[in-house]
């Protein structure tokens, strides 16, 4: 369960930037 709650944060901080770095293109 620790484990599943680290992934989403990471989801949570990664997904934004890579959205930002889409639309920068």
């Amino acid at each position: 369960m620790q484990y599943l709650a680290q992934t989403l944060r990471l989801m949570l901080i990664f997904l934004p930037r890579l959205l930002i770095w889409k639309g920068k293109w």
